[in-house]
């Protein structure tokens, strides 16, 4: 093959192969990376949902632990790191 193209139908043939051997090659690593893709969204809603149940009941817990100021600051100190995790 010259710099210009193919100079022969099976030159052209021969390129016209790997070029869609290429071409299916990209679509398989396209699919892959698009179920990669839908796995981490599932998996960061599934986190987020962790995260706000953690951040409901911090919420609900919170008053009751008036009572008990080192343990409210504990509790207090475990929501920020979540927080900063996310």
């Amino acid at each position: 093959m010259n710099e210009i193209g193919p100079t022969s139908l099976p030159e052209a043939l021969e390129q016209i192969e790997q070029l869609q051997a290429a071409h299916r090659e990209m679509q398989e690593q396209l699919v892959a990376a698009l179920g990669t893709q839908k796995d981490l969204q599932d998996q960061n809603a599934r986190l987020r949902a962790i995260v706000a149940a953690y951040q409901n009941a911090f919420t609900g817990i919170m008053p009751a632990l008036d009572a008990f100021p080192k343990t409210r600051e504990s509790i207090i100190k475990l929501k920020d790191a979540i927080e900063r995790a996310t």
